[in-house]
Parts: C-alpha cells; sequence; structure tokens
C-alpha cells in the first residue's frame, strides 16, 4: 500500500523508493505462494485420500502422481474423454454409478450422435459382464418405484426393510392426472427456445393447493416440483408466489429441473411434464432416463401431471400411463377443475 500511495511530490528519489517497495511486496507474494505450493504438496503426500474432479486429477500438484486405486463416483454422468485423466493414473479403477439414470450433458448433437453421450462407464457394463449392482433401496414407498424398478432394472431391486416399517403418510401414493382434451397447449421461449406450458403450470400449482388444503400430512411434509424445461420452471416459481401458503412453506417447496434434484429426495414429487401438442412431439422428454430421475426422488408420494394425447406416442410414456390404470392411479384432470 506504500508503494502506491499518492504523494504530491514525485521525483527520482520517490520513484526508487516505490520501486523497491514494489519490489519487496512482489517477492513476499512469490515466497507466500512457494510456501502454499510446499504446505499443499506435503499434505497431498501424506494424505491416504484425494478427492478431486476429473480434470482435477491432472492439476500441477497431481500430474505425475500415480494411484494404486482410482474410484470415479457418478461414473454414469462422466464424459469418456474427461474420465481417462485419472484412469491413466491407476492401477486400479472403480466406477460407481447408475446407467440408467442422468447422462453426461452434450450440447452438440453432432457429437452425441458420434458417441461422445455413451460414458466409459455405460460401455464397460454392456461389454463386461463384471458390474455388481445394488438392488435394495431405501427411499420410496413400494408403489413410487414399482414401474421404475420393472422398466430400467428388470424387477432386480429390492425395497429395505426400512421401507416396510416406515409409517405410510398417503393412502394413494401415486397419481399419473391425465390434462388431455383441457387445451393446454405448450409456447416456446422465443430468447431462450425452451418450453412452457402456462395452462398446465397453473393446473400444477392448483393441484398442489387443493393437496396442502386437504391434507395435514401434505403441509408438513417437503415437497419437490419439477419440470424438465428451465422456462416452465421460472414460470411456476413465478406463478406460485401469488398462493397465499407461499411464504409458510417456502423452507419446505423447491421447484427446479429434474438436473437440479439429482441426488435428491422429498416426502411428495410434483413432475409437471409440460409437452402438449397436436404432432405427438416429447422432444427432450425422449431421454427416458431423465424422467427415471425425477420419478424416483420421491418417498412418499408421487404425482405425474401430463397430455397422455402428446405422451403415448412414445412407448415409456405409453406403458407407463397403462401402470398407473392398472394400479387405479390415473386420473383426467377434469376432476380437479371446478
Amino acid at each position: 500500500q506504500m508503494g502506491l500511495k499518492y504523494k504530491r511530490k514525485f521525483g527520482g528519489r520517490e520513484r526508487e523508493q516505490r520501486r523497491l517497495l514494489l519490489d519487496e511486496a512482489r517477492k513476499l507474494k512469490e515466497d507466500a505462494m512457494a510456501l502454499e505450493d510446499h504446505m499443499i504438496y506435503q499434505l497431498l503426500q501424506d494424505a491416504q485420500v484425494i478427492a478431486c474432479t476429473l480434470i482435477g486429477s491432472n492439476s500441477d500438484y497431481l500430474r505425475n502422481r500415480q494411484f494404486k486405486t482410482v474410484f470415479i463416483d457418478e461414473a454414469s454422468q462422466a464424459l469418456e474423454p474427461a474420465a481417462w485423466v485419472p484412469i491413466m493414473k491407476a492401477e486400479r479403477v472403480i466406477m460407481a454409478g447408475d446407467h440408467q439414470q442422468l447422462p453426461p450433458t452434450v450440447k452438440s448433437l453432432e457429437a452425441g450422435r458420434a458417441g461422445l453421450s455413451e460414458t466409459i462407464f455405460e460401455r464397460t457394463i454392456n461389454k463386461y459382464p463384471i458390474a455388481t449392482m445394488l438392488n435394495e433401496q431405501y427411499r420410496m414407498h413400494p408403489r413410487i418405484g414399482a414401474y421404475s424398478n420393472d422398466y430400467f432394472y428388470g424387477g432386480g431391486i429390492k425395497d429395505g426393510d426400512i421401507i416396510a416399517q416406515r409409517r405410510v403418510l398417503f393412502s394413494d401414493p401415486i397419481a399419473f392426472i391425465d390434462t388431455a382434451g383441457c387445451g393446454y397447449g405448450e409456447e416456446i421461449n422465443p430468447e431462450t427456445l425452451s418450453t412452457f406450458n402456462k395452462e398446465q403450470a397453473n393446473f400444477t400449482l392448483r393441484y398442489l393447493d387443493k393437496l396442502l388444503n386437504d391434507s395435514a400430512e401434505a403441509r408438513q411434509s417437503s415437497i419437490g416440483l419439477i419440470a424438465p424445461y428451465k422456462a416452465h420452471v421460472e414460470l411456476l416459481r413465478q406463478e406460485v408466489r401469488s398462493y397465499d401458503w407461499f411464504e409458510a412453506i417456502t423452507g419446505q417447496l423447491t421447484i427446479n429441473s429434474v438436473d437440479a434434484f439429482q441426488g435428491q429426495e422429498r416426502d411428495i414429487m410434483l413432475i409437471d411434464l409440460v409437452r402438449s401438442n397436436d404432432r405427438g412431439e416429447v422432444g427432450f422428454l425422449s431421454d427416458i432416463r431423465r424422467t427415471n430421475v425425477a420419478m424416483t426422488r420421491a418417498r412418499h408420494k408421487l404425482v405425474i401431471i401430463g397430455d397422455s394425447a402428446t405422451l403415448s406416442t412414445n412407448d415409456f410414456y405409453d406403458q407407463l400411463i397403462q401402470y398407473f390404470q392398472q394400479q387405479g392411479a390415473y386420473h383426467s384432470a377434469f376432476e380437479f377443475i371446478y
């Protein structure tokens, strides 16, 4: 600070003094950085476990290190080029993840089609029968996870003992509410090109309003509201503020995208599927692994809201709606419009 201090008189003597002060500050900073580097290096040398990102494993501190074992968590979301960075440093690699849930984010459609969307985790599982499957779940009411279990995991997932011991909060843990025939048409945000459906968003919030008014358990529960499109998420966040209970449950209610809910869970999950058009186009929803993530966030109650006329053009959603019908959990939106 002294080296940069304003002086009314600034001659050769003052210039030399400033230079010396700034040189000293620069040297002290270099010494501090060297000391910090030495401390970090020593800590890493002594550590039994080092946690970092895939690319972080090639930082200056780790660039020349080799490891006996490398664990890659959420390997189903790891782009293969990034995964090879730590793999090249390992004698043994252990990957953990679920290739039936969120894939890596690949913004280039061309690169995705060329193979970038397929992870080394998925290729390994498909090519070599060496995967160990964790087959016990401790989160969901059995009826919530049943369809995902059958469709994605061949019925191989069983419910942990804690599920049977847990108090049942809702007599109707699952519901599909069909907005077909309501005239809730989707729209495109011209700036972001993201899809939203204003009338369906309003219906979803009215349903939540009814649920909170009718159920003391719902008022005491954590609630998640998922939409697959950012524009629809923003619309829900804006419209929900008009309800008189919003302030009271702010800490209990989370409205977000599917990706943001990865790894999280809520007592109640509402999923607004947004799409409703005469062309039967489901667009982004065709990545059914994201829907699998959304459906498996719920502990006690799962409600899916969508237009069957649009969704049923996709085999996954057609079977999903049929499953809810078989379970006596299918409802028309007209049952809730009054």
